[in-house]
């Protein structure tokens, strides 16, 4: 199956702009995106004259959900709010990189686990690069993309409970209390990452 087959309407329109159609040419579509609304709200403007801004929209969406990431990484590994609270002040440096929550603090395991999330974080963001910009058709790579998204956030998940468990406060579910709003976020980009590969099977023009 290829994308060019994919509702336009459904999909980022800068996958690749020289096999692109004039999304206002099509009566169906939903202009939802601000790409869109420029073209159908300037007579003169074409998916060609508009496509600096395509690119620049891209990329940005890239970098924000690489930055995106990069948080959560940094934040999980991290002591979780209140731990350091159970420290002396002079202390709380040291009590920062000893805790279970630091990816360092299971040695060579979460040394290599950190690397390896940071690599796949960099790897997403050349494939999304890829899939908006470049490679035409986009599906092994959409999917490719979207399947490393879902194994990261799950990542992101795991690391989460390992930090409540590992954690010295108590009672836990105030520890899962405090890393809620992360959590909600991460299960999100879990879901949106899962319905991404499904609307890619599914949204086929028939």
């Amino acid at each position: 199956m290829s994308l060019e087959r994919l509702s336009l309407c459904s999909l980022p329109p800068s996958c690749n702009l020289s096999h692109y159609v004039d999304p206002c040419s099509r009566p169906d579509c939903r202009h939802s995106d601000f790409s869109q609304v420029l073209l159908q709200s300037n007579d003169g403007a074409t998916s060609e004259t508009l496509s600096g801004f395509f690119i620049a929209q891209e990329v940005f969406l890239v970098i924000a959900h690489v930055l995106t990431c990069f948080f959560y990484l940094t934040y999980l590994g991290r002591p979780p709010y209140g731990e350091l609270d159970m420290v002396p002040r002079d202390q709380r440096q040291k009590a920062r990189k000893n805790s279970p929550a630091a990816w360092g603090a299971s040695g060579f395991l979460g040394s290599f686990a950190y690397v390896l999330l940071a690599g796949a974080i960099f790897t997403v963001a050349i494939l999304q690069v890829m899939w908006r910009l470049f490679v035409n058709p986009v599906n092994a790579v959409y999917r490719a993309s979207g399947i490393l998204e879902v194994l990261l956030s799950f990542a992101f998940l795991v690391k989460l409970w390992l930090n409540v468990r590992s954690s010295p406060l108590t009672p836990r579910w105030k520890t899962f209390r405090n890393y809620a709003p992360v959590t909600i976020s991460i299960f999100i980009n879990l879901v949106i990452a899962i319905l991404n590969l499904i609307m890619c099977k599914s949204l086929v023009i028939s």
